[in-house]
């Protein structure tokens, strides 16, 4: 069964914090909201998109859909510059941990308003669960419920009821492991979740001829981090096998010294027999990332 969305005109979206507080310094009233995948959600233009600041859950501005698209980062750059949310072009290709001939998906929002104090979702009665990764579309009623709260109700002039959207966005069902082919671009843009300070270095990082690391990455002490993502049918020991070459080869060819290299097995539900065999290899730990799709 799937959730088939047709009267959507507001767009609650999940905010890094340092980029919305750039931006509401430097007070912009356009910005560029970047994805790290190079497909960004199918908005239309015109949609409310709402920025739900993380670390404090409070809708701190909004602002409304005047392009979405994909495009090389250094061409983004040469566009719109610091509206992206970095001073330089360096800044921005480390936050994304990306190089900037890479593509990524991007909103373009005009009219952006920032708001004092912030809207807390739990007193507007709108159904957010925390284990959203990136956002939720919401209603025409429930834009207007948050339009009324922070107190800009005069601007609902500007949404046409009813709103169709030019193509009908089928969601996944609500209740709904995601799927591997997806969990690797999720566990990029959240690796906070898996480990607080950890940061992208490289994606899909090939290292002939030992093979290819899923996420590559470096922790908050400054030591190197190998990320697995085990497949579904994959074997617990073909698993084993294929991270602890990898961080032999990280060790003795990247590490500096005195720079541990640790591995993280990501598994979509728990598994013991993986999680025993990981006690014996030092540096090497099992988590589990699960996530229901709203």
């Amino acid at each position: 069964m799937y959730i088939l969305i047709s009267n959507m005109s507001g767009y609650i979206g999940i905010t890094d914090y340092e980029w919305f507080h750039f931006h509401k310094n430097k007070k912009h009233r356009e910005v560029i909201f970047w994805r790290k995948s190079s497909r960004p959600v199918n908005l239309r233009e015109g949609v409310y998109f709402f920025f739900l600041v993380k670390g404090y859950r409070l809708i701190e501005g909004y602002g409304i859909t005047d392009e979405v698209s994909s495009k090389p980062i250094t061409e983004l750059w040469e566009q719109y510059k610091e509206k992206l949310g970095a001073e330089t072009l360096e800044e921005l290709c480390e936050k994304l941990g990306k190089s900037e001939n890479e593509t990524i998906g991007y909103y373009k929002l005009k009219e952006v308003t920032y708001l004092e104090g912030g809207i807390d979702l739990q007193n507007t009665g709108i159904n957010f669960s925390p284990a959203i990764v990136s956002g939720k579309t919401i209603s025409y009623e429930e834009t207007r419920k948050l339009l009324e709260t922070s107190g800009d109700k005069n601007k609902l002039k500007i949404i046409k009821e009813p709103l169709e959207p030019k193509q009908r966005k089928i969601y996944y069902p609500r209740q709904t492991h995601v799927s591997e082919n997806n969990l690797e671009s999720i566990v990029a843009e959240r690796l906070d979740d898996i480990e607080p300070g950890l940061r992208l270095i490289k994606r899909q990082y090939s290292i002939p001829p030992v093979g290819r690391i899923d996420l590559y990455c470096k922790d908050k002490n400054g030591d190197l981090v190998v990320i697995e993502l085990k497949k579904f049918r994959a074997k617990d020991y073909s698993i084993m096998d294929q991270i602890t070459k990898y961080m032999g080869w990280i060790k003795e060819n990247e590490a500096k010294p005195g720079q541990e290299v640790r591995g993280i097995i990501i598994v979509a539900q728990k598994n013991e027999r993986l999680e025993y065999a990981s006690k014996v290899v030092q540096n090497l730990q099992v988590k589990t990332f699960s996530l229901l799709i709203e």
